[in-house]
């Protein structure tokens, strides 16, 4: 998951995202794909949207309220796998200024396993 993100960051990709724009449907659509496609349970609580692997140890969460706000101290995106949200072997907070691209990448790296089951190994040495 680490090298997902260093390799996006130095590819520059989706870097242009211009401060305050908004975040919309069309954008996190776009950043969840890979998980919709990769078969993750798909539900809404309040004001969160989240994305669940089928054995529950891995996830990404949209919040819809930090996604409206302006203040930077709101995680828009949280993604992690490991026991529970509460208790992740790992974790990883994105603002509303993350590009989708970025988004989407981390999400097809969680989604095919490889992160989760390499943590999972790590957690438990």
């Amino acid at each position: 998951m680490l090298q997902e993100l260093l390799d996006h960051l130095a590819e520059g990709d989706g870097l242009d995202t211009a401060v305050g724009s908004a975040l919309d449907e069309k954008s996190v659509t776009a950043a969840t794909r890979p998980l919709v496609e990769a078969g993750w349970k798909h539900g809404i609580d309040g004001r969160w949207v989240r994305w669940t692997n089928l054995s529950g140890d891995a996830e990404v969460q949209f919040d819809a309220l930090a996604a409206q706000t302006t203040s930077d101290t709101l995680a828009t995106w949280t993604i992690w796998a490991g026991p529970s949200v509460d208790q992740p072997t790992w974790a990883l907070r994105a603002s509303l200024h993350t590009p989708a691209p970025l988004i989407a990448d981390l999400a097809t790296e969680l989604a095919h396993g490889r992160s989760s089951r390499a943590m999972s190994r790590v957690g438990a040495a």
